[in-house]
């Protein structure tokens, strides 16, 4: 877990404070993890930041909620491409 963050995440947000990261950051990022074709990391380090910033929300640390993001990645998430074995031919 860890060290999907520190190659993903931290290069792309790593190094600023929870309450400057904008969604559209975090969906860039989450796309560029895509592109290479690691649509399961991807996910994960979605759901991971997710976690961040709702403790950061709850606990006074962070901005706003950001609920957009997730929805706006799926729009082109293909659940079939993501699990090979489950594509319909």
């Amino acid at each position: 877990m860890i060290a999907r963050i520190v190659a993903d995440v931290f290069p792309a947000i790593g190094s600023r404070p929870v309450a400057s990261v904008e969604a559209p950051e975090r969906v860039r990022m989450v796309k560029a993890i895509e592109a290479r074709g690691a649509l399961d990391i991807a996910n994960r380090c979605l759901q991971m930041c997710s976690q961040v910033f709702r403790y950061a929300i709850a606990h006074g640390i962070g901005g706003k909620s950001q609920p957009g993001v997730r929805q706006a990645w799926l729009e082109n998430y293909d659940t079939c491409r993501a699990h090979r074995s489950l594509a319909v031919t």
